[in-house]
């Protein structure tokens, strides 16, 4: 009976932790980081920012781009 309430407690803990860790960063997010950045960096319009973080993304790819932008 012990076993079954230290394995019960156990999952509860792991439960909780995994609820409270912070959510993946996304493309989303890290499109608008890049747009942020390059905006304030070099004064480009929205529209330029965003195609210039499309070739950004492009060159690459989808997991080093979020990486590079959500550190």
């Amino acid at each position: 009976m012990r076993t079954i309430y230290a394995v019960t407690g156990l999952l509860a803990a792991t439960m909780l932790l995994s609820a409270c860790a912070a959510p993946a960063p996304t493309l989303e997010d890290a499109g608008k980081a890049c747009v942020t950045y390059v905006m304030s960096k070099y004064d480009e319009t929205p529209k330029r920012a965003d195609r210039t973080c499309e070739i950004m993304y492009e060159d690459m790819g989808e997991a080093d781009f979020i990486e590079e932008w959500t550190r």
